[in-house]
């Protein structure tokens, strides 16, 4: 009985789990692109900063 109900919470927890998933990949496809521009300022400025110190 015990193991059962143990098998059960596991069961749910993985439901739940999945569930989240779901959720952070609709929310995360709707970051990408600000994530994107981020990186390419940040790319961007690096340069920059470099020719900035070579001079």
């Amino acid at each position: 009985e015990d193991l059962k109900g143990w098998v059960n919470s596991i069961n749910a927890s993985l439901k739940e789990i999945e569930e989240i998933a779901k959720w952070e990949k609709a929310t995360n496809s709707s970051t990408d692109p600000d994530k994107s521009e981020r990186k390419e300022r940040s790319e961007g400025a690096e340069p920059s900063e470099g020719a900035e110190r070579s001079e």
